[in-house]
């Protein structure tokens, strides 16, 4: 296969966001695996970044909701099982995120040393 680029040089890798082939002079090689320089890097970088993002915040207010339910579980409001409820599904899409976030690590760990 020859760069997308650079129709004279073979490539050496397909970027993980365009699916181009790229030589190593376009080929960055990040956390994330082997992308183009420029766009697809920073894309592909902010996917990783978004998803932790996303992983923390779900935890926290998993970890609140549920707190919450177990506060108000002695008074007079009845709905306390609805808020930990809620606060276990927030925690659920957290360790979801997790899983996803470590495997995208795991496979631009991946492809540094495959090269």
């Amino acid at each position: 296969m020859k760069c997308f680029n650079h129709h004279q040089a073979d490539a050496v890798g397909i970027c993980k966001k365009c699916n181009k082939g790229l030589c190593p002079d376009c080929a960055v090689d990040s956390d994330a695996g082997i992308t183009c320089k420029g766009k697809c890097e920073t894309t592909r970088q902010s996917i990783i970044q978004r998803k932790r993002r996303r992983m923390l915040i779900f935890a926290l207010l998993g970890i609140f909701y549920i707190m919450l339910g177990l506060l108000w579980s002695d008074t007079v409001i009845k709905a306390w099982h609805i808020f930990i409820a809620v606060g276990m599904v927030l925690l659920v899409r957290s360790f979801e995120l997790c899983y996803s976030w470590i495997i995208l690590k795991r496979k631009g760990q991946a492809m540094k040393t495959a090269n």
